[in-house]
């Protein structure tokens, strides 16, 4: 007999009223008998003290139920106090999904394939986001904080443009999932490569992740390379013949600065359970600041092969869930439907977003790029979610020969 399951259901007999407040599930416990009474309680909602009826109701579901009235009435009365229930139940919950991952762990090693390598995953980030569940903040540790953002000011963003992070409040925060949603065509990666850009001059110790599944390595690189050093990409088709010395001297300029930054580029990885595992690494060893870029949710492959609508769904509520528990922001770059182009104002809407409502709710911000109609070198970027400040729109003067992004006055 497990020692905290017994504790468990002394403290949880003591006043069975407490499961309406305690998260417990009959699953956790490795004792079936033990299974046999959290279950009974769950499905009376906690209404039942009576121990006899307890007893009777679980030998008529359960004949192989050892309870008897009174071994029930012996652990109600053993226990003291139930004021740890809560704490004893986080335990179990933990040990019940560190034996899940072993299971998952061993079922791999004994036969490894794609199917139960994402097993394995899901079970590395479900455990890794239970135990920080123990970390999050009481209401005494929430005004604490107050009080120092009150004095010393709230912990910033990464800083990009200067309007998003003022629209943003302060950048790109912590616990922020990004959608930032366009046509094809319209530049979202290459807003992208400008926002990677910006963050990197405006902080030092900054890790940055840019996930590229559209375009490998090499085609990223150009790109970042003609925005850094104003050249345009048609160039880079050919740089020994297409350009002179001096250029061929800032692209390589360019290109150790971009090496010498904490800046990776991910061209090989599609699977989200292998992108989140990338950004919990990172971001475990990044030494200041960290933001991940993924371009683009469409073409990450999920775990729900039946129903992409759903698979989307899954994968954009993982998202926002890590961005939580390792207090990350999270750029994630969507397609729009086909409706935008056949409106007459093609200012993209919330429910433009493609094959997944959501999309919209799991984001913190959605951003859509779209182009300007009285000029179209003018890309507009419509915040039209904003959880916890303004939206608005921000006017760029996009140079798509220098893959750069103009802020402009509005």
């Amino acid at each position: 007999m497990s020692d905290i399951e017994k504790v468990i259901l002394e403290e949880l007999l003591l006043d069975v009223s407490k499961i309406k407040t305690v998260e417990l599930s009959e699953k956790w416990f490795n004792d079936k008998n033990h299974r046999y009474i959290v279950e009974y309680v769950i499905q009376t909602e906690g209404d039942d003290d009576d121990f006899i009826l307890m007893a009777d109701e679980i030998k008529k579901d359960h004949p192989d139920s050892k309870w008897q009235k009174e071994d029930i009435m012996d652990l109600a009365t053993e226990s003291v106090t139930n004021s740890r229930l809560e704490g004893h139940a986080k335990d179990l919950k933990v040990r019940w999904y560190e034996q899940r991952l072993v299971d998952y762990s061993n079922q791999f090693t004994a036969k490894p394939s794609e199917k139960r390598l994402n097993a394995l995953q899901t079970a590395i980030n479900e455990l890794s986001d239970v135990k920080a569940e123990g970390e999050q903040f009481g209401v005494r540790e929430a005004v604490e904080q107050l009080y120092y953002e009150i004095e010393h000011g709230m912990k910033s963003g990464v800083h990009t443009y200067e309007q998003v992070d003022m629209i943003l409040g302060d950048g790109f925060s912590g616990g922020m999932l990004v959608t930032i949603g366009a046509r094809p065509s319209v530049g979202k990666t290459t807003f992208g490569v400008n926002l990677v850009i910006e963050a990197l001059k405006s902080h030092e110790d900054i890790t940055v992740d840019f996930f590229s599944l559209e375009m490998t390595k090499k085609e990223m690189l150009k790109k970042y390379v003609s925005r850094l050093s104003g050249i345009n990409s048609y160039k880079f088709v050919n740089t020994k013949l297409q350009l002179n010395q001096e250029e061929k001297n800032k692209v390589v300029a360019n290109a150790e600065w971009l090496a010498s930054e904490d800046f990776t580029i991910i061209d090989d990885q599609y699977n989200i359970n292998e992108i989140i595992r990338t950004i919990r690494r990172r971001k475990h060893e990044s030494k200041g600041k960290y933001i991940a870029f993924i371009d683009y949710l469409q073409l990450v492959k999920g775990n729900n092969k039946n129903n992409r609508y759903l698979e989307i769904g899954e994968m954009t509520r993982e998202l926002k869930k890590v961005s939580n528990t390792l207090d990350i922001p999270i750029i994630l770059f969507s397609q729009l439907s086909r409706g935008v182009e056949s409106r007459q104002d093609k200012t993209p809407v919330l429910s433009d977003l493609r094959e997944s409502g959501d999309i919209e709710q799991d984001s913190s911000v959605v951003m859509f790029l779209s182009v300007n109609d009285e000029d179209e070198g003018v890309v507009n970027v419509t915040v039209a979610k904003n959880r916890n400040g303004a939206t608005g729109r921000i006017m760029y003067r996009f140079f798509k020969g220098k893959s750069q992004f103009v802020e402009l006055d509005d």
